[in-house]
C-alpha cells in the first residue's frame, strides 16, 4: 500500500512507537522511545492536551495531560539535544514520492 500511498502525495514515517501504548504514555516511555528510534524518520504516537485543573478530569483527560506533561518535560527534551534529533511535523517530511 506504501508505493500507492506515496503516489498519490501521502507523507508518512518509517517507523512508529506508541499505538501499543496509547492512552499510556509517559515520561518513561518516551526517553525509551527515543533511545530506541531504529529508522531515519520516526513518529511517537500519542495525544498530549492541557485541562484546566480546577475541573474533575476523566482518566482520559488525565492521560492526555500525562503525555502533554511528558512531552515537554526537562528529560525528554535534555534527550532530544543529545541525541540530536530534528523535530518535524508532517508538513516537514520529504514528499518525494520516490523515497
Amino acid at each position: 500500500m506504501k508505493p500507492k500511498l506515496r503516489s498519490r502525495g501521502f507523507v508518512f514515517p518509517e517507523r512508529v512507537y506508541g499505538n501499543l501504548q496509547s492512552g499510556r504514555i509517559t515520561e518513561r516511555y518516551f526517553l525509551y522511545a527515543l533511545d530506541n528510534l531504529e529508522a531515519e524518520c520516526n513518529e511517537i504516537y500519542c495525544h498530549p492536551a492541557v485541562y484546566q485543573r480546577s475541573r474533575r478530569l476523566s482518566r482520559d483527560q488525565e492521560q492526555c495531560q500525562v503525555e502533554f506533561e511528558a512531552l515537554i518535560s526537562a528529560s525528554v527534551a535534555q534527550k532530544i539535544k543529545a541525541t540530536r534529533l530534528r523535530l518535524a511535523s508532517y508538513r516537514d517530511l520529504d514528499l518525494d514520492p520516490a523515497r
